[in-house]
């Protein structure tokens, strides 16, 4: 992950105690002539605090404004946001065909896990044992997942593989230009890195071309988009997607920051 810039004046406060609210944060510094314009709630059961933006004005400085909330009683801790941005490598065209590289990987079948990587890291052997992850829910907190793909189910919500997830930014959520767009579809739909990694934890065997399954065919799947079409995101989003995992019920958070 690359660490980009301090996003200039926003930042991520961090209540001292349950009885503080946002409205009531907002309003205590409203009285005192402090102009803060709100960005994200985030009080969740392990974090209480919101995100916003500074305004300063002709009689407070950004830095002034800083000083003065650090100083409140209220307030637990403070921290400026800052952007991130995946780094992938860039896609190469492949030297073999597809029908090549098929033959290359030895075929997982129903009776007995074959398939390569499942035997170096002995996986091979968990799944000897009726050991797949059932009952365990794996949050993906990434890109999103494609979850019309066959090996991931072919559908998102309750009975499905992918049972659980939002998307925090949306498609056409740029950094400095626009609002994120959050909604109920955490659908992977333009960096396909969230939906890779949904596979390499969850795929269905009876579904993969190739003939192989996850590590843990047996888990359900949570996806939590944290990055745009673009591949950045910033911390405010970060924080939200691991307390929504956290409060959906995760037992495994699998988060992708770099390569």
């Amino acid at each position: 992950m690359k660490t980009g810039d301090v996003v200039p004046n926003v930042y991520i406060v961090e209540f001292a105690n349950e009885s503080v609210t946002p409205d009531t944060f907002y309003a205590s510094l409203a009285a005192e002539g402090v102009d803060l314009q709100h960005r994200m709630d985030l009080s969740f059961r392990f974090f209480n605090g919101v995100s916003f933006q500074v305004k300063p004005s002709t009689n407070h400085t950004g830095s002034d404004i800083i000083t003065q909330i650090k100083a409140r009683t209220e307030i637990a801790s403070i921290w400026p946001v800052r952007s991130s941005k995946l780094q992938m490598p860039e896609t190469q065209s492949p030297t073999a065909s597809a029908d090549s590289t098929s033959r290359l990987v030895k075929r997982q079948d129903q009776k007995e896990d074959t398939f390569s990587p499942h035997v170096m890291t002995q996986i091979d052997k968990l799944h000897a044992e009726g050991v797949t992850g059932k009952g365990v829910q794996v949050a993906i907190i990434d890109s999103g997942v494609d979850y019309t793909h066959p090996a991931l189910g072919g559908c998102f919500g309750e009975g499905c593989l992918v049972s659980k997830g939002y998307d925090f930014v949306g498609d056409n959520f740029r950094l400095g230009e626009n609002e994120p767009q959050p909604d109920d579809d955490p659908m992977d739909d333009c960096f396909g890195h969230g939906t890779h990694v949904s596979g390499t934890v969850a795929a269905q065997l009876e579904k993969t071309k190739y003939g192989f399954s996850g590590g843990a065919p047996g888990v359900k799947l949570a996806a939590y988009r944290i990055w745009n079409c673009i591949s950045s995101t910033t911390d405010e989003i970060q924080l939200a997607a691991f307390a929504r995992a956290v409060e959906d019920g995760a037992d495994v958070i699998s988060y992708s920051n770099g390569l």
